[in-house]
């Protein structure tokens, strides 16, 4: 199989900076380099549906586990001190019931974006109306639905869904290793940080953030992450 057949669906934290740095070596503009995007900063984390429409094209794209996904979004947007509404410092480094506070506070502002973000693409399902980037007047820098913002915490499964079957064939792999076994290839290593700090976080955040929380944002998220797993 070879991997320049295929163009890339860029799922926000699943390795992304990784591929977009071995498209380079094999000549592919996949990810953050491709030029449909090259002056929309970040909209490469765009949802299949909303791609500027091509001829008969393979795609690929990598999944994360959803909840090791949702702990790594936060602890980016902590690094990059970009606001979600709630008190970072409270939910990284505070007390136990403050961070639950915190959590408790965004998760509710994620479930109602993503609610508003449904709807949205559901009635351009509906009336087959080509956004191509009215997604982007969508998010407005991410001050209009930050719990969906440039991608990212969208699920993942909104990422691949496919409304030209017939046009557009999809490869998901399990994980950057099921990549590489399957192209034959070696992802370069990301620049994400193992910071002493941003390890504390993650243990943290694995502490206070339930199973049952990740159901309610990623329920279908889980089903498609365990599907690919059985594969």
């Amino acid at each position: 199989m070879n991997a320049k057949d295929f163009q890339y669906i860029h799922i926000p934290k699943c390795a992304g900076t990784s591929v977009a740095e071995l498209g380079k070596l094999i000549n592919k503009n996949w990810g953050q380099h491709d030029p449909d995007f090259k002056d929309l900063k970040w909209l490469h984390h765009t949802p299949l549906m909303y791609k500027p429409k091509k001829t008969a094209t393979r795609y690929f794209t990598i999944l994360r586990e959803p909840k090791d996904r949702l702990i790594s979004e936060l602890i980016w947007h902590h690094r990059e001190n970009r606001s979600l509404g709630i008190n970072f410092s409270r939910l990284m480094e505070g007390s136990i019931k403050e961070s639950n506070r915190e959590w408790q506070r965004l998760k509710n502002r994620l479930l109602t974006d993503q609610l508003i973000y449904n709807l949205v693409t559901t009635i351009v399902s509906i009336t087959k109306i080509q956004l191509a980037f009215n997604f982007y007047a969508l998010h407005v820098r991410d001050r209009v639905l930050p719990g969906v913002g440039w991608g990212h915490f969208i699920p993942q499964t909104a990422f691949i869904k496919n409304n030209h079957p017939s046009q557009s064939k999809i490869l998901i792999c399990q994980s950057p290793s099921h990549f590489e076994d399957l192209f034959s290839m070696t992802l370069p290593k990301s620049n994400s940080s193992n910071k002493d700090h941003e390890i504390v976080y993650k243990v943290k955040l694995d502490s206070i953030i339930t199973f049952s929380d990740v159901k309610r944002l990623y329920r279908n998220d889980i089903t498609l992450f365990q599907l690919h797993t059985k594969q």
